[in-house]
């Protein structure tokens, strides 16, 4: 008996020393360790379009083994439109050298059908093409080539 009331006064001292207490507590950014994250650029990771979670409608996103990934091909006059997350970027890779845009049309819309041209960068490196909506909700994107 006289343990379970030493108990129950411990706990009574501690529940009571947490609410008194007046330690402040701040929330803000440590600059040393802001400092050493801004030495490092951060890495993009990029999300291949698999299939039927990203995949909307047009052509159908194929696996290819040698290269481990999924890729879409399209001939002229075809199309392909994948879920697009909010504040994501679009790239498109090509795995064999330089990216041809010529007739390649990218655009985006926010779920209404309503699709605008994006503009392209293409990478450094040429083999990627890059766009960069602004979409704050998820959205669609459109990739189609132009018909011959």
């Amino acid at each position: 008996m006289a343990l379970k009331q030493f108990v129950q006064i411990i706990v009574v001292v501690l529940v009571y020393g947490c609410f008194l207490s007046s330690n402040s507590v701040l929330a803000g950014l440590d600059p040393q360790s802001m400092g050493l994250f801004g030495q490092h650029q951060t890495s993009l990771r990029w999300h291949n379009i698999e299939g039927y979670a990203d995949w909307v409608s047009g052509v159908v996103p194929r696996y290819d083994y040698g290269n481990n990934y999924h890729f879409i091909t399209l001939n002229p006059g075809q199309d392909t439109i994948i879920r697009l997350p909010a504040h994501a970027m679009v790239r498109l890779y090509n795995p064999s050298g330089k990216f041809n845009r010529s007739g390649l049309s990218i655009a985006v819309s926010q779920g209404d059908g309503l699709f605008l041209h994006q503009p392209a960068t293409i990478s450094r490196d040429g083999a990627s093409l890059l766009v960069t909506p602004k979409l704050r909700q998820q959205g669609l994107c459109r990739i189609a080539l132009a018909p011959s």
